[in-house]
């Protein structure tokens, strides 16, 4: 079980055992955590609720939004 597989389930208890087994702040291969895979992938906001009330980083910032703000930057 991976966090990309349980964001596509609409299954709350893969969810719940993805909450409880897996890095809630794990980063896929493009810097993307759970809550943003969750988001992506339309999960229901039950499933959001339970990240939500784990503590993840909701701050992060993924590779490409770091790609495009270091673009941003370099070209002021």
């Amino acid at each position: 079980m991976d966090w990309l597989e349980v964001s596509k389930s609409k299954d709350i208890e893969i969810v719940r055992a993805g909450v409880n087994q897996l890095d809630l702040n794990e980063r896929d291969s493009r810097g993307r955590t759970p809550i943003m895979l969750f988001v992506t992938n339309r999960m229901p906001l039950e499933g959001i609720k339970l990240l939500l009330e784990r503590n993840v980083e909701l701050e992060a910032v993924d590779k490409e939004i770091r790609s495009k703000r270091k673009r941003s930057s370099s070209s002021k």
